[in-house]
């Protein structure tokens, strides 16, 4: 038996806790690469694109599904899909991967002008009524859409992180709690930043 009675010694642990994406990933480097996209998206953008958020090499990788052509160029394994369709697919996506056991989770990245189309709502509508699937939608737009958009996906039915996409720390912390609700059931992350 040991005689060592230091606290880390005599502390048990049960279960695995959940590590936050603030272990994986320095906002630092999330906030330089972001300040250097102009279009839609700019940080989140960036955090999709950071491994430490959506997987790599020593876990499965996420799926990430573009909505439109405004987020650039696909990286490898990320899926394009028209902005009126993007969130249904995303969600089928998110669905064969839960059945295969295939792990991770799936983001959709949107622009807020995306909820002027009506499949786009009728998707939003649906995902609270749906088994949850480790969805997470991403709602990207000027700061003027977001009490509009959040207001909207609360009324839907789902759980809201909004998020200062001119600020790393806030969206990380917005799809880091995303990730936490998207177990239970749906959830979004609004991020909104200034117009430039």
């Amino acid at each position: 038996m040991s005689t060592d009675r230091s606290p880390h010694r005599s502390m048990q642990v049960v279960g695995a806790p959940r590590r936050s994406l603030f272990d994986a990933v320095r906002p630092a480097d999330v906030q330089a690469a972001g300040d250097r996209i102009r279009g839609p998206g700019g940080v989140a953008l960036a955090a999709l694109r950071h491994a430490g958020v959506t997987g790599g090499e020593l876990t499965p990788a996420d799926a990430v599904v573009l909505g439109g052509r405004a987020f650039g160029t696909l990286r490898d394994g990320w899926m394009g899909a028209g902005e009126d369709d993007a969130l249904a697919l995303g969600y089928g996506v998110a669905a064969i991967r839960s059945r295969r056991t295939a792990g991770g989770r799936t983001w959709v990245l949107l622009r807020t002008a995306a909820f002027t189309q009506g499949a786009t709502m009728e998707a939003a509508a649906m995902l609270p009524g749906l088994d949850p699937v480790r969805l997470c939608p991403v709602v990207v737009g000027p700061r003027d859409d977001a009490d509009r958009i959040v207001g909207l996906l609360r009324a839907m039915g789902l759980s809201v992180h909004p998020a200062d996409n001119d600020d790393a720390w806030s969206v990380l912390s917005a799809l880091d709690h995303a990730v936490r609700d998207a177990d239970d059931g749906a959830t979004a992350v609004v991020a909104t930043r200034a117009s430039r």
